[in-house]
Formats: structure tokens, C-alpha cells, sequence
């Protein structure tokens, strides 16, 4: 039996990724696919909120959980793996899904919980904002804290600043209770 190393960690078939398929012939192989499956899963959630997005951010999304560092591969193979995804492509550098996908369809739900807020409050807010905002939306404080440090829908806008990613990353963070007119620096 040939080595894992034989594959260098690509899908031999060149396939959409999809449940079932052919089973996997190795360790390695079993391993591949199912990273591959979590880094398709994170590239649809992002999709989901941002539309459009840059392979350099989807990229930097995917490695902001602990779990996903070492499965991520390059930007350029990231794409190759989006243009495996079933209704995803990518066009100059950038993914998007070829009809919207719906974020209540592949949003856990306290991701669901801190995007309504952070879109009900002008697209990005201070940490301290969001903390108190969403255990009042029912998030339990630690759901909360693991979302922030590691969903890949999050980015972090400035220092204690964050907002979905890729979607108008300009904006300037709101205060708790601000009114949507007032914008603080």
C-alpha cells in the first residue's frame, strides 16, 4: 500500500465535495475529506453573510478557529476547493455563491444571534456592545466568547472593534443603545 504522502493531501477525482462518494482509501485520504468538508462548511457560512469575498479574507476567516490552522491550505488551492463547492465559484480572486444562500439555512444559532445585532447596529460594534447585547438575546456568555474569538463570519474591525466579514468593513463600531444616527470613534 502506497504511502499518505502519494496524494499530497489533494482529491484525486478533482469531484464536488458531497456527502457519501467514493469511500476514502487511507488514513490520510479519510483525514483530507474531512477537513476538506469543514473548510467547505466554514466557506458557505461565510458566503452566507458576506456575498462576494476575497479569497485572501475567506482565507483569514477559515484560520480564525485553533481546530481549522492546520487544515487550511493556500489561498490559490482554497480556491480550487471553493470551485468544488456546489454552487460556489470563483472570479479574480473572489468567491461568491452562484444563487444567495440564506444565512438561517447554515448559521448556528448563536452566529445567527450576534449577525441580527450586528446588522440591527450599523454592521460592526465594540466588544463590550455585543457583550451586553447578546446574553440579552439569550447567548450564553461563553457561546459568546467562542463566536467573537473564532467564528469565520467575524472579522475584527480595530482594536475590541468586529463585524461580519467582508461586509463593509469601513464602518465605524456603535455603542449599546447608540441611536443608529450616532456614530462613535
Amino acid at each position: 500500500m502506497p504511502g499518505p504522502h502519494r496524494s499530497c493531501g489533494r482529491r484525486r477525482s478533482g469531484a464536488p465535495l458531497q456527502a457519501g462518494g467514493t469511500a476514502p482509501t487511507t488514513a490520510h485520504d479519510l483525514a483530507r475529506r474531512l477537513a476538506d468538508e469543514h473548510i467547505a462548511s466554514r466557506v458557505v457560512k461565510v458566503l452566507s453573510v458576506a456575498g462576494r469575498l476575497d479569497l485572501t479574507d475567506l482565507h483569514a476567516g477559515i484560520r480564525r478557529d485553533e481546530r481549522m490552522k492546520a487544515s487550511v491550505m493556500p489561498e490559490y488551492i482554497l480556491g480550487e476547493l471553493c470551485e468544488r463547492i456546489p454552487g460556489v465559484t470563483v472570479d479574480g480572486g473572489r468567491a461568491h455563491a452562484r444563487k444567495p444562500i440564506r444565512p438561517r439555512d447554515v448559521l448556528e444559532t448563536t452566529e445567527m444571534t450576534l449577525v441580527r445585532i450586528l446588522t440591527e447596529h450599523g454592521g460592526a460594534m465594540e466588544r463590550h456592545a455585543l457583550a451586553t447585547l447578546c446574553p440579552a438575546a439569550g447567548m450564553k456568555a461563553s457561546s459568546f466568547n467562542n463566536r467573537i474569538a473564532y467564528s469565520p463570519i467575524i472579522t475584527e474591525r480595530g482594536y475590541g472593534c468586529y463585524g461580519p466579514r467582508g461586509n463593509g468593513s469601513a464602518a465605524r463600531p456603535r455603542r449599546a443603545g447608540a441611536d443608529r444616527s450616532t456614530i462613535t470613534s
